[in-house]
């Protein structure tokens, strides 16, 4: 009887400890996924960052078809969604914008909207990005 006890007991904790635990997302997979498919601009700030939120929430509605144009993406985190991530080393504890390549790696990186605002001159210099130019026309004007 002693044993069907403790065997309930062990399965109950385990249950219990299971139910509680929260599977992160893998940023390093989600990111993965875009390999040359997609340049990235990662984005990971703190909610009190209004400013800095609302010129990349901005730059990313406004310029729809030249974002399109170089393939890029936005992937945002943002306050305590922080917490549903497994986060790289190189990320961890950090806040800003990262400009992250076809090949994943990261291109450029700036804590504030500097970054934007140079962005497309840093991506129009890219080898793969020339190449882009050359064989594709743009649709944007």
């Amino acid at each position: 009887m002693k044993i069907i006890i403790r065997c309930c007991s062990i399965i109950f904790l385990i249950v219990v400890v299971m139910g509680h635990s929260k599977t992160q997302i893998s940023l390093e997979k989600t990111l993965k996924k875009y390999e040359w498919e997609k340049r990235i601009l990662l984005f990971i700030a703190e909610k009190k960052d209004i400013e800095l939120i609302r010129n990349v929430n901005s730059f990313f509605n406004d310029k729809t078809c030249e974002n399109n144009d170089r393939n890029l993406v936005l992937y945002k985190i943002i306050g305590s969604e922080i917490n549903n991530y497994k986060i790289p080393q190189k990320y961890q504890g950090k806040t800003g914008i990262w400009l992250i390549g076809y090949d994943g790696n990261d291109k450029s990186f700036s804590k504030d909207s500097s970054l934007i605002n140079n962005l497309y001159n840093i991506i129009d210099d890219m080898p793969m990005r020339k190449d882009e130019m050359i064989n594709n026309e743009s649709d944007c004007n």
